[in-house]
């Protein structure tokens, strides 16, 4: 699967040599809006460096988007990438309100595309992973933790067809509740919550 980035902050780096080393995965490029940033990148990791958001998502060749665009471009930037009919994994938050991020939801589902967010949720594979190398006592301390798992997951998903571990509808949800604890802190009291996600079960190997 082939991978472009949108956003070349200080987290790309680490996204962009992930993609690179991993088998089944390419970096096909990104861009920016500020200059050279996106050229620095595709140096270091390989691929194009679009000159914009419009010949990123005009490139056959990109079946994926990374959006490590800032938290008020997420939304924008997720909505014209699977309008643009590419998969995406997006940077935490999903979006800014619960009500665009289940829009969001909704157009991957209608598109059939694939969407997930970081981090990874709770129960995805690589923290169940890592519970079980934990729990049979396999690794010493934990020191530094360095999640590359969402990417390959995503590619796993579209090709099972299948919603993936870090999925957007989890990540809504977590919108959704932080909505919540903000209405409550502003009325200063409890405040009504209904959501109709269920959280995924533990895979049978990571109970």
């Amino acid at each position: 699967m082939r991978f472009a980035i949108v956003g070349c902050g200080d987290i790309s780096g680490r996204y962009a040599r992930r993609i690179a080393e991993t088998a089944g995965l390419e970096l096909a490029g990104a861009t920016r809006v500020g200059p050279g940033r996106a050229d620095a990148l595709v140096a270091e990791a390989g691929g194009t460096s679009y000159p914009s958001l419009g010949a990123l998502l005009g490139d056959d060749r990109v079946d994926a988007v990374v959006n490590l665009t800032g938290a008020l471009s997420h939304a924008t930037v997720t909505r014209a990438a699977l309008e643009a009919r590419k998969h995406v994994h997006t940077e935490k938050p999903l979006a800014l309100t619960h009500a665009e991020a289940q829009e969001l939801v909704e157009l991957a589902g209608r598109q059939g595309l694939v969407l997930s967010c970081a981090p990874a949720t709770l129960m995805g594979e690589a923290q169940q992973t890592a519970w079980q190398l934990l729990r049979e006592g396999a690794i010493g301390t934990v020191r530094v933790v360095d999640w590359g798992r969402a990417r390959v997951e995503l590619r796993d998903a579209v090709a099972d067809g299948r919603e993936p571990r870090a999925s957007a509808r989890h990540a809504a949800h977590v919108v959704e509740a932080l909505e919540a604890i903000d209405r409550s802190r502003r009325n200063g009291g409890a405040v009504d919550v209904a959501s109709d996600f269920e959280q995924p079960a533990p895979m049978e190997w990571a109970r």
